[in-house]
């Protein structure tokens, strides 16, 4: 009877027009009309303990806390003035869901709120056609603080404040580590974030058709959980971290629930990914970093050219022995890098064979894009040694055809009547 009296009094107060609430009381002004009839009921139905009124109409004054029945000369058009005192104890009248979420209350356990009424965001707990984002945040939070409670290991009740705590145990893993202690609590921060979708727990809890592994899900849920809060700083709210990190949770355990069979922890697997990118990226940067020093003595290959412009023929001939040498050990060096770089090639896909990823997932699509960049830069630096190559032989045949232009011009001559004549036969 009670929770039905408190629904008629908040469709009373709004039918009202939602006058202002201060000190645990409202004032109206005016004529009850077509909420007269509710008016007289709560009245003849008076329940201090949900609320008092006091009637003020030509000239009569009179009210519930003094017992008074219901006035017979009162009527729909009279005009009045109407205070109403809002109930403060089981039954309330709270300002906003931000002074709500400030007591005690029973969304933090993930139990039902009965018997509360939120002025300013006008909304009865128990009904189900609130269009407020912030309200619906709350209630979300509260589904979500009951999956917690049924996928934890342990839980219990916090001494001093009736909050949950909740206790995650990574059972997977022989290595012991630390278990993590939520003690959830919905606040304004709370809602601050973005909606959690709780779909994902009809999917690890079902048990239709697809209900294989059930156990296992849940376990890979509670993993997921451990390995997101293990890192943070013990001053961090764990529950608001889940909330403002729930894509990455869910694409931990996504991951997880993936690797599982393997024994593998996504995380793991994530981070062993990127070393094994780091490691081979690095491997194929240093094949070009092998020979840079090496690289050095082109320049001065270049400048044999202007030195056997002005040497004698002996000093020439071993000016041109010694570039020919220096040539061929780079473009040795060069080659003998470039067969590295293969080899580094073709063992990319074996670096990264240890995940037993499946070909689909957050962390195939990972290792994709890994080994993606790292033929990307394989394939450049290859073309940049091919350069090289060919840079590499030019100080010989420049030094070349500056011994012959100065101590065989006969070479040139005769080198340009065969063009000439090659070229005549081909116009002709």
């Amino acid at each position: 009877m009670s929770s039905i009296y408190f629904e008629k009094l908040v469709e009373f107060y709004r039918g009202l027009g939602r006058p202002s609430v201060n000190d645990c009381s409202f004032e109206y002004r005016g004529r009850l009309t077509n909420q007269f009839e509710i008016f007289k009921y709560l009245w003849d139905n008076a329940d201090q303990s949900i609320a008092d009124f006091e009637l003020v109409f030509d000239s009569i004054s009179c009210g519930t806390c003094y017992e008074d029945t219901f006035p017979e000369s009162m009527t729909a058009d009279k005009d009045v003035i109407l205070t109403v005192s809002v109930p403060i104890g089981d039954f309330k009248f709270i300002e906003s869901l931000e002074d709500f979420l400030l007591i005690d209350n029973n969304l933090n356990t993930g139990g039902c709120v009965e018997n509360v009424y939120l002025v300013k965001e006008d909304f009865l707990f128990g009904e189900t056609n609130s269009t407020n984002e912030q309200v619906l945040k709350a209630l979300q939070l509260s589904k979500f603080i009951t999956e917690l409670y049924d996928l934890a290991n342990y839980n219990d009740h916090v001494e001093h404040s009736g909050l949950l705590k909740l206790v995650f145990i990574d059972t997977s893993n022989s290595k012991k580590t630390s278990p993590i202690v939520i003690e959830p609590r919905i606040t304004i921060e709370s809602i601050s974030f973005s909606m959690v979708d709780l779909a994902i727990f009809k999917s690890i809890n079902e048990n239709g058709t697809d209900n294989a592994h059930v156990q296992e899900k849940q376990a890979m849920f509670r993993v997921s959980i451990i390995e997101v809060l293990k890192d943070i700083d013990e001053n961090t709210d764990k529950f608001n971290f889940l909330i403002e990190q729930w894509e990455l949770l869910k694409e931990t355990y996504y991951g997880n629930f993936e690797c599982y069979l393997t024994n593998f922890s996504f995380l793991k697997q994530k981070k062993e990914a990127a070393e094994n990118y780091m490691t081979v990226s690095s491997k194929i940067s240093g094949t070009l970093s092998s020979i840079s020093g090496k690289l050095f003595g082109l320049p001065i290959s270049f400048a044999v050219a202007i030195a056997i412009s002005k040497a004698d023929k002996f000093e020439s001939i071993l000016a041109l022995l010694g570039v020919a040498i220096t040539s061929l050990l780079i473009a040795l060096t060069i080659y003998d890098q470039k067969k590295v770089l293969k080899s580094i090639m073709d063992s990319i896909d074996a670096l990264f064979s240890h995940t037993k990823a499946q070909r689909s997932g957050e962390l195939a699509e990972l290792i994709s894009k890994h080994k993606e960049n790292l033929y990307s830069q394989a394939r450049s630096l290859d073309a940049a040694m091919v350069f090289l190559l060919i840079i590499s032989a030019l100080p010989v045949m420049i030094s070349l055809g500056a011994y012959i232009f100065k101590f065989n011009p006969s070479v040139i001559l005769r080198l340009n009547d065969f063009i000439d004549v090659f070229m005549n036969q081909l116009l002709s």
